[in-house]
């Protein structure tokens, strides 16, 4: 008569077979690894200390306290050399700006205003470093990364924004990008309007700048 083993009765695995598959486990395992650290690791490779020129045709504005330059970039060759990522693809726009302190005294830009707009008046939203880079993020798909490789890119890419959080001294200027947000159905940006706000200008304390690309 045949017997039936009771259905919680173990099978012994033999050694070898454990052996080779905790070999196999392991080399995955490093594999993974060294994927993630590799080029999975950061989502963007992006590349620093990269200053981006200031080409023609540039937009100015001059007084005898302060001077503002601005330039919209549109080089996708040179975003995706830079950024590994082509922010327009992705309904973003880079805009330098180098402002330029001619007073005596410390220039406060803590409270600086960005607006960018169409020549149809059409506004573009302004969008933080950390936003900007996670809507590459989104656009582009991108999954295999891990939290140290997505913390440096996150800080490379940021490095770019122009600095508001300090004053800017006497005789000094900084520069810097500010990223914009266009919705996709604005297939040409056409002739863009830079106002600036909080730095002085005008009457109204605005500056008026139309933007010129590169």
């Amino acid at each position: 008569m045949t017997r039936f083993r009771p259905f919680n009765s173990i099978t012994t695995v033999p050694d070898t077979i454990r052996k080779k598959t905790a070999r196999i486990v392991l080399v995955i395992f490093i594999a993974l690894a060294i994927l993630l650290s590799a080029g999975c690791g950061r989502p963007f490779n992006v590349k620093t200390n990269i200053k981006f020129p200031a080409a023609e045709p540039e937009s100015k504005y001059e007084s005898p306290r302060i001077a503002v330059r601005a330039v919209a970039i549109i080089d996708e060759a040179a975003l995706l050399d830079t950024f590994d990522a082509n922010l327009l693809l992705a309904g973003l726009l880079a805009v330098r700006v180098e402002i330029e302190n001619r007073a005596d005294t410390p220039l406060d830009i803590r409270r600086a205003r960005f607006e960018l707009s169409t020549s149809s008046g059409r506004a573009l939203s302004e969008a933080q470093s950390s936003k900007a880079y996670k809507r590459l993020i989104s656009y582009y798909g991108v999954s295999a990364y891990n939290v140290a490789g997505y913390k440096q890119s996150l800080a490379d890419f940021a490095s770019y924004a122009i600095d508001q959080q300090k004053q800017i001294s006497p005789g000094d200027a900084r520069h810097g990008l500010i990223f914009f947000r266009f919705p996709a159905d604005l297939a040409d940006l056409g002739e863009l309007l830079l106002v600036v706000k909080g730095l002085g200008g005008d009457k109204a304390g605005r500056i008026e700048l139309k933007l010129g690309h590169t």
